[in-house]
């Protein structure tokens, strides 16, 4: 996932405070009717999984 990707779906999940749930939901909401299928869920959940990882890195990072 491409870094400002993750930047677009933090923001519209409500900012790095978001849970993990908010996250995705807001992923899925940018992601096409087509995206959805059952036919993409292995290439779909691997994209979120990528946006989870820069998540958890970014949230480490912004530990003060």
């Amino acid at each position: 996932m491409p870094f400002a990707q993750f930047l677009r779906i933090e923001t519209a999940a409500g900012g790095i405070a978001s849970t993990n749930r908010q996250f995705i939901k807001a992923a899925r909401a940018v992601l096409s009717s087509d995206s959805l299928g059952f036919e993409k869920r292995k290439v779909r959940h691997s994209w979120l999984r990528e946006g989870l990882a820069l998540r958890t890195k970014v949230q480490r990072l912004n530990i003060c």
